[in-house]
């Protein structure tokens, strides 16, 4: 993943951490199962960056794309909404474990 910058307006986009006062007083299991959380919410933040970045490249081919062939124009704008559909079930979904 390091091959990917994080996108200058997704500061936001990070996995939050335990106060280090509250995790030393949790339970060994519950902190194996915060840690499994944690490493599941860093997994989709990372590929939520690789898909906005792949998004951003096939909107700017859409945009300069000067020829008039329908049919690229046609599957970019799949591959877009494919893009956008997959992020967006990786955000409501990302939703459901906070």
């Amino acid at each position: 993943m390091e091959k990917y910058d994080w996108p200058g307006n997704c500061e936001k986009l990070t996995v939050l951490k335990v106060n280090p006062e509250i995790w030393c007083k949790l339970l060994h299991a519950t902190r194996d199962s915060e840690q499994r959380l944690a490493d599941l919410q860093k997994t989709l933040v990372n590929v939520s960056v690789a898909l906005t970045k792949s998004t951003a490249s096939l909107l700017n081919i859409k945009a300069n794309h000067t020829s008039s062939d329908a049919e690229l124009q046609q599957q970019l704008a799949n591959l877009v909404a494919n893009n956008m559909d997959t992020f967006a079930t990786l955000c409501s979904d990302q939703t459901k474990f906070e």
